[in-house]
């Protein structure tokens, strides 16, 4: 089809109100280095990451200058864009739930009962709306409790409270139920948001350049072993630190962990690792896997069987168990260098099959012009 972004009047974009692991930004530049016009704007600046274009403030504003800023952006993004593309679930109207905050049972009632009525302001406005959710602010707890490993590890850390997290899930659920598309970044997610899309993740901005065009080789010395957990809990920390112990006994290994770092210090431990292992829980893999993946970094990861593509000999994610990675690890360290090149060649192929900031842009931006023809905006 030809691209309304291509033409003489670039596509306006927005992209906001948060930039959770760069994903807003990272695909706002691939965008724009496929003509469009995007924005990025943010409430607060993000602690890891580069700034976005707009950032409203530094810290966090009393109720009525929320209020205000909140408004200012709304008739802003009804008047000057084409398209407003929401983040992490999170709408102009606030989520009930800030940080691990969760305000009064009647404002959580009211913020969930609004929560949508920006969406549907800017669809009448004749703005094409678009939200993507990154994980935790769709999935059902009953998910977590019936596909994850160790689920009762995970539902016991203070993120994933049953009452904030049903607030947050209804809020999305309508905020989605109103948008013209939804997208999500992992396909277990599929079955739980009506209408949605696979947008997968892409790596952030200060990892960009740091992508692998040929195989790496192993560095030498004992297998340095990266992992990078948001929260421990989630990606089964512990049980990394048991298999390795486990393997250490049998082959030379480093673990490395990183926690609450600058994406530039992401950058220099992903260039001084051989192997990532994301997470040991979910079924699925992260935006750190990507990001090692981008660099040539072999990745392994709990991979749920019933999500995990048929053509195996593309994907590149090594699946493993908290029960088997200690052997994995071992196996994974006896590698030639020749072997171990094969495996980096095969994660560059498949990170660059599935989470190309390019490919992923146009996909998205093609969905935009779709809508707008559709629907006559």
């Amino acid at each position: 089809m030809v691209n309304e972004y291509q033409g003489k009047e670039p596509l306006r974009v927005l992209h906001l109100p948060v930039n959770v692991a760069d994903q807003a930004a990272a695909l706002a530049d691939a965008q724009r280095a496929l003509g469009a016009r995007c924005e990025v704007m943010e409430w607060e600046p993000h602690p890891f990451y580069p700034l976005v274009d707009h950032v409203c403030d530094e810290r966090r504003p009393d109720m009525l200058s929320d209020v205000i800023r909140r408004a200012r952006w709304w008739s802003r993004a009804r008047r000057d864009f084409d398209v407003v593309h929401l983040h992490a679930g999170a709408g102009i109207i606030p989520s009930p739930t800030v940080g691990n905050s969760l305000p009064s049972a009647l404002k959580v009632r009211a913020l969930v009962r609004m929560a949508g009525l920006d969406v549907r302001s800017l669809r009448r406005a004749g703005v094409v709306t678009a939200v993507s959710f990154a994980g935790d602010d769709i999935r059902p707890l009953s998910d977590i409790a019936e596909h994850w490993d160790h689920a009762e590890e995970v539902l016991r850390a203070p993120e994933y409270g049953a009452r904030q997290r049903t607030a947050r899930r209804d809020y999305s659920l309508r905020l989605a139920a109103r948008a013209d598309l939804v997208y999500v970044s992992t396909p277990d997610l599929l079955t739980t948001v009506p209408r949605a899309r696979l947008l997968p993740q892409m790596p952030s901005r200060p990892v960009l350049p740091l992508r692998a065009t040929s195989p790496r080789r192993r560095l030498g010395g004992p297998l340095r072993v990266l992992h990078a957990p948001s929260s421990g809990p989630v990606k089964g920390t512990s049980h990394v630190r048991e298999a390795m112990a486990s393997a250490h006994r049998q082959a030379e290994l480093e673990l490395i962990v990183l926690s609450d770092v600058t994406a530039d210090k992401i950058g220099a431990a992903l260039r001084g690792a051989d192997l990532v292992v994301d997470q040991l829980n979910a079924g699925w893999y992260g935006t750190f896997a990507v990001e090692a993946m981008w660099t040539g970094t072999p990745v392994m990861a709990r991979i749920r069987s019933d999500l995990r593509p048929q053509q195996t000999e593309a994907f590149a994610p090594i699946p493993v168990t908290s029960d088997t990675l200690a052997d994995d690890l071992v196996r994974f360290s006896l590698l030639s260098v020749s072997e171990y090149e094969d495996v980096s060649a095969r994660t560059i192929r498949f990170v660059d099959q599935s989470h190309s900031p390019a490919a992923l842009a146009r996909s998205v931006l093609d969905d935009y012009s779709r809508v707008r023809l559709r629907t006559g905006s």
